[in-house]
């Protein structure tokens, strides 16, 4: 049954509270087959702390929250000061509340939650599929991100010999050593998330309701880690590298990589792909072993939006080191 357009006196579009997680899990279970389990909810948004996250809806007397979108706040570093980036996470609209243009409940939704975070993040970004994305880029709620492109790069078989200037071991973040690695890496990127242990470790915890394959890159000379690679597979033959820190001596980042082919190759792996900004240091590393660019193995486009007008879109699209890890895609 085809329902009418929806007009703005219909519903309400109002900040969230703590109190409506329930509400927003029961829409969300409306519009996607696949639902995060509750504590899921609770470990992505980190709900125990109020300026974790950012959330708006939109609510009908009838069919509950009808629209919601939802953000997790984080540190991020611009040349060398601190500040607050928003990663947009789990937004959905009602299948029978998605006509309207511009009066649909989620166009609605986006406007008011982006006008309201002037003064708390100085930037947001994300991923989202193509049709919600071009939306919000045509009524101005979004940019879309040019800096960026997705890689890919076949698993070779293992003939090299692995090299010794580098250890491939197991992590998961649990150290205060990651954080020490930051305190390096900060000076090579002048926009970026605060990858620091805190971070790695909340990211890439099983409790995201994802599987992830996290590696240490280390020496046997240097207590602080060079590096480390985070993977997660996707099918039986296919791997997305999530997010790296890679050597800045290209031997080490060679022997890394081999390494982790026999990994790979043992796994039955034969593809990897990855996003990665231009930004990053590692996409000249990715691109010298051979990585090429492809299409986006899903229908979806990055986009973001600056909420202090000091900066622009060329510091974004030039300066801004983005992975899937500032994203929710994987």
């Amino acid at each position: 049954m085809k329902t009418a357009p929806p007009t703005e006196t219909s519903y309400t579009v109002r900040e969230m509270t703590s109190a409506d997680w329930p509400l927003v899990q029961a829409g969300f279970a409306h519009s996607f087959l696949d639902c995060h389990a509750p504590e899921t909810w609770a470990w992505k948004f980190r709900t125990d702390d109020p300026n974790a996250w950012r959330g708006w809806v939109a609510c009908h007397p009838q069919d509950g929250v009808i629209a919601f979108l939802g953000a997790t706040a984080h540190r991020a570093q611009l040349n060398g000061a601190e500040i607050v980036v928003l990663h947009g996470s789990d937004s959905f609209s009602h299948p029978q509340w998605r006509n309207g243009g511009r009066h649909a409940p989620y166009v609605q939704t986006e406007t008011a939650f982006q006008a309201h975070q002037l003064g708390f993040a100085t930037l947001g970004l994300g991923f989202g599929l193509n049709r919600r994305m071009k939306l919000g880029f045509l009524t101005g709620n979004l940019q879309p991100f040019q800096g960026g492109a997705w890689l890919q790069s076949p698993v070779p078989p293992n003939t090299a010999q692995p090299g010794c200037s580098v250890q491939l071991c197991i992590t998961h973040f649990e150290h205060p050593e990651w954080t020490d690695l930051w305190a390096q890496r900060s000076l090579q990127v002048r926009w970026s998330l605060v990858r620091d242990q805190t971070f790695l470790a909340w990211r890439f915890s099983p409790r995201q309701g994802h599987p992830y394959h996290c590696f240490a890159l280390r020496s046997a000379t240097d207590s602080v880690p060079l590096g480390y690679i985070v993977l997660r597979l996707t099918s039986d033959t296919q791997a997305v590298l999530i997010d790296c820190i890679l050597p800045t001596q290209p031997q080490q980042v060679r022997d890394a990589w081999i390494q982790l082919i026999c990994w790979l190759n043992r796994q039955g792996i034969a593809h990897v792909i990855t996003y990665m900004a231009n930004a990053c240091p590692e996409q000249l590393s990715l691109r010298h072993m051979g990585w090429s660019t492809c299409q986006p193995p899903l229908p979806v486009l990055p986009g973001f939006i600056l909420y202090n007008s000091r900066y622009n879109t060329l510091d974004i699209n030039q300066h801004y080191a983005l992975t899937l890890a500032d994203t929710d895609l994987y």
